[in-house]
């Protein structure tokens, strides 16, 4: 897509951030100008028009990703990766506070790498094969079994949830056995091993007695066999293997 050139663009977001402000504090700059000691901010009137700049900032930004998504120039892989850029929370780690004691602090490779894969760059120095002998690629290295990378991925998530939940539940486990059911059972649950196991379990997370199990699914969007399934139907279909494999065991 062909983009305005920096300079221009610049100046225009920074004027609009100018009106903007200027906007929102009005009545504030109104006080302070005619040094109004007695009067009291209408903070009601500065939070209806902040939403107002809200409502109106969020359709711009909707336009301008209907216009990339729909650009002539735009593959299907881009605009996958789009619609993945706008899933609730998958820009969260953009705006985190980089608290290093809680791993949010990157370094300048990890911070190129991290964007490279969201937006489909290829990462620099990126060996050109994989180690399967495969052609190597983001796409590839996130699905590829060789080396464990997918099974480390679910390890940091599963590690990670059950890190939030000690700080709120009880008795936090991972990877707890399943209660063996007996063999007129058996047919209930598609995984009917004596050993089963689930991701995490805790108590307290609902109600004060009640345990919670929890098993957590990593996949990766645009695999090829996943190329023609709405990220909708992605998350329906493995949520209800999951349904399907866990639900009658706990």
């Amino acid at each position: 897509c062909t983009l305005e050139p920096r300079p221009a663009r610049s100046a225009s977001v920074q004027q609009s951030t100018l009106e903007d402000f200027t906007y929102v504090t009005e009545a504030l700059t109104e006080q302070i100008f005619n040094q109004d000691q007695t009067a009291s901010v209408d903070h009601g009137r500065i939070m209806s028009r902040k939403k107002v700049l809200e409502e109106a900032q969020e359709a711009e930004y909707l336009r301008q990703f209907q216009a990339i998504r729909e650009h002539p120039d735009t593959t299907p892989r881009s605009r996958r990766l789009l619609e993945l850029a706008r899933e609730k929370g998958a820009g969260a780690w953009l705006t985190a506070l980089p608290i290093q004691s809680l791993g949010y602090a990157f370094n300048e490779e990890d911070f190129r790498g991290s964007l490279s894969i969201r937006y489909g760059w290829r990462i620099k120095n990126m060996p050109m094969h994989c180690a399967c002998g495969n052609e190597n690629s983001i796409d590839h290295s996130l699905s590829c079994h060789t080396g464990g990378y997918p099974i480390f991925r679910h390890n940091m998530m599963r590690d990670t949830i059950a890190d939030i939940l000690r700080e709120i539940c009880k008795d936090v486990q991972i990877e707890p056995e399943l209660i063996p059911i007996a063999s007129d059972f058996s047919k209930l649950s598609r995984n009917n091993k004596d050993k089963a196991r689930l991701d995490v379990s805790s108590v307290g997370l609902w109600s004060p007695r009640e345990r919670n199990m929890m098993d957590i699914r990593v996949f990766h969007p645009n695999a090829p066999s996943y190329k023609n399934k709405t990220l909708k139907s992605l998350f329906k279909t493995h949520e209800q293997q999951k349904k399907r494999e866990y639900n009658s065991r706990v």
